[in-house]
């Protein structure tokens, strides 16, 4: 047991520092949601001390008021804390119905905590004050709220962890460990256990309060760092020193006979070029030990380099950004980092695609005219850039830092406030001043690639349209070529065989012991080869006009009843020279014209009847009209050779023939279903020409699909 006097000298001591604590923390963080709370707890743990004091250091006094009261302190400090930490996460909305929870447990809590002051009940079942060695049951259930209350929060730091950037991932781990370490003191102070070190867990308490004031108040400076790094170092240095000189002198007077022999010189050399080696070695490692205690690896020096060589190698615009947000989160603890990136060369007009979203300043604001690092509460100076601060002040910023780069504004970098409503140090602006010339480069280089990257991708656009267009117009000068060449082939071959036949017939004509009889016949042959040879010509023409796109020619109301029957008497003679039935399926009723041109239209159903008769061999052509609601169908069916199902798709193709109708009849010219095709497709409106089925050796039904003309 510790003198009760020492004891109530270090509760007084502990609860000055605590108090003191409190206030000063108060009047830094107090705009901050947690602000308040903290200071609650501070001043529970303040009066917490006293009653500790009070029934530790004279427990023969104690009364049980006192212990309702230290009972009421142990209630509230989880409950308080719980509320800190929640709101300190950023979490208090999702854990709405816990704090609520939480609240609800303390109030009953607190309710029970008033047993102690009923006077039916049995002092020393209830509390044995006089051994302060056994809990009762409330105390227990009190202890009990307390320990699970922190387990719960040291959860939810765990799980909330990797939420927050890197400055705010910092200060949790560092409230965790005074959590940590201000339980493990209030564990000492409370348990009778561990009554002996309540004065080790009066220490642990107070570090734990302070650590978390300082991590909350503000971030540790770098001028204080670099001192205390290198106090560190100097006091390793020395220790080291110390120890290799008495080792040497140790080893010297008892086996070298002294220090100043001759064995101790000589060897001297060599036990120097070691202490070198050993000093240098273990300086280097101080300096990186150094590094990680003071600065988590991030020395302000070397955190300037990195953050240059980093931006200056990064050319993609939108990474680099990225780069900028995340390392002045990160260092400086900015809850907001916005860009704005102006035109070379113009001072106020903003590149609105590359600046970051919401940034909306008129050409004549004066925040065009920044020209060195401004903080919007600056005390020194107010006269200067107050302009300025009043624009950063509409748009919520509270540090601007001009991209100068050749005397002319590149951009401006805003910084929102800083987590946990801290300010902006001096050291803070100084990394700022360091470093924005070199983000004005990094952004200079990056747009400088970006426009470059724009006339790469513009050139090879221009290149591949340029090479698309001499593909496209050699294709089509080869598919001339080759359509010349077949026209040439097909025209020479299809215009030889009538021509040579009428030659024939003429000379034999021409002979002057040829019969009336004969003679009379051969006129006949030369006249029908006369008018084949007329329709080749009249086909080949029609084509050629047809795919120059020069071609047209009106529409209007077609009756198809009176223009069928003028085609079938027309193919009549044909249909039974060949012994093949010809039918015409009409409909008796009335129906309403089509919307088509009569010549044209009736071309193209010759074309296809004509292709109907010269691969029918036997059976019949037949053509039907199918009136349908806006459409009439005309099915022109044969019972001919049919169409192979792989060459279906090609027959209204330019100069296309399938393989067993250039084997049944090779004189064809492949324009017959082609000059239809165009006919009805690309000279009609909503009409269509189509296959409907086909079998080889059982026949063909081709469709002509033409609107109907509809009565007003």
């Amino acid at each position: 047991m510790f003198n009760p006097n020492v004891l109530a000298a270090a509760f007084l001591f502990a609860f000055v520092v605590v108090l003191i604590q409190a206030f000063v923390s108060l009047i830094r963080i107090y705009r901050a949601n947690w602000g308040l709370n903290w200071f609650i707890i501070s001043m529970l743990i303040c009066l917490w001390f006293l009653i500790s004091w009070r029934i530790n250091a004279y427990p023969q006094e104690n009364s049980l008021i006192l212990f309702f009261l230290y009972n009421f302190f142990i209630i509230l400090v989880p409950v308080f804390y719980f509320k800190f930490l929640v709101e300190f996460l950023k979490i208090a909305q999702e854990k709405k119905k816990t704090i609520w929870s939480v609240y609800g447990l303390g109030i009953i809590l607190l309710g029970v905590n008033f047993l102690y002051l009923t006077p039916y009940k049995n002092k020393g079942f209830f509390y044995p004050l006089e051994t302060w060695g056994n809990l009762d049951i409330i105390q227990i259930l009190f202890l009990s709220f307390f320990v699970l209350i922190f387990i719960y929060s040291f959860y939810l730091m765990f799980r909330y962890y990797n939420r927050h950037s890197d400055i705010i991932k910092r200060k949790i781990r560092d409230i965790f460990i005074a959590s940590l370490l201000g339980f493990a003191g209030g564990s000492l102070i409370h348990f009778p256990v561990f009554n002996n070190y309540s004065f080790l867990g009066i220490c642990f308490l107070v570090l734990a309060v302070l650590i978390v004031s300082y991590v909350l108040v503000k971030n540790p400076s770098g001028s204080l760092k670099e001192l205390a790094g290198l106090m560190y170092i100097f006091v390793f240095v020395a220790v080291l020193i110390y120890l290799f000189h008495q080792l040497l002198v140790f080893l010297e007077v008892n086996y070298l006979g002294g220090v100043l022999t001759d064995k101790s010189l000589i060897l001297g050399i060599f036990e120097s070029l070691i202490f070198a080696l050993i000093f240098l070695s273990f300086l280097r490692f101080l300096e990186k030990s150094s590094d990680f205690i003071f600065y988590r690896g991030k020395k302000p020096n070397k955190v300037i380099k990195d953050i240059a060589l980093e931006i200056n190698k990064e050319l993609d615009f939108e990474t680099l950004l990225r780069i900028i947000r995340k390392e002045f989160k990160n260092i400086l603890g900015a809850e907001e980092v916005k860009i704005l990136i102006l035109q070379p060369g113009e001072s106020t007009k903003v590149l609105k695609d590359f600046s970051s979203v919401g940034l909306n300043f008129p050409q004549n604001s004066s925040i065009f005219k920044i020209d060195e690092v401004v903080v919007s509460e600056s005390r020194k100076n107010q006269e200067k850039n107050k302009k300025i601060r009043e624009e950063m002040k509409r748009h919520n910023f509270e540090v601007a830092i001009p991209l100068i780069l050749e005397g002319g504004l590149r951009g401006i970098i805003f910084l929102g406030e800083k987590h946990m409503k801290g300010k902006y140090t001096e050291e803070d602006l100084d990394f700022l001043k360091i470093t924005s010339p070199h983000i004005a480069i990094a952004i200079h280089n990056s747009l400088l690639h970006e426009e470059l990257e724009e006339c790469n991708l513009e050139l090879e656009g221009e290149v591949k349209k340029k090479m698309e267009n001499i593909r496209r117009k050699n294709q089509e000068l080869e598919e001339l070529l080759k359509s010349q060449t077949e026209f040439l082939d097909i025209a020479s071959h299809q215009l030889r065989t009538p021509m040579s036949v009428i030659k024939g017939m003429l000379s034999i004509i021409q002979e002057k012991d040829i019969s009336e009889k004969r003679k009379k016949k051969f006129l006949n042959s030369i006249t029908q080869n006369a008018f084949r040879l007329e329709e080749i010509i009249e086909t080949i023409l029609t084509a050629s006009e047809l795919d120059s796109g020069n071609f047209g020619f009106e529409l209007g109301p077609v009756q198809l009843k009176p223009l069928l029957k003028s085609i079938k008497k027309k193919e009549k003679m044909r249909a039974q020279k060949k012994s093949l039935k010809f039918k015409l399926d009409i409909p008796r009723k009335n129906l309403l014209p089509v919307y088509s041109n009569e010549s044209y239209l009736k071309q193209a159903i010759e074309t296809v009847v004509d292709n109907a008769f010269q691969y029918t061999q036997e059976g019949s052509v037949t053509v039907k009209l199918a009136p349908k609601k806006n459409f009439i169908d005309i099915e022109i069916k044969d019972t001919g050779i049919g169409i192979p199902a792989k060459e279906r798709d090609k027959i209204f193709n330019k100069f296309s023939r399938c393989r067993n109708a250039v084997e049944t009849y090779g004189n064809g010219s492949g324009l017959g279903l082609f000059v239809a095709y165009k006919i009805i497709h690309e000279y009609h409106r909503d009409a269509k020409i189509y296959v409907k089925e086909s079998k080889i050796g059982k026949g063909t039904t081709i469709v002509i699909s033409l609107p109907v003309v509809k009565s007003s």
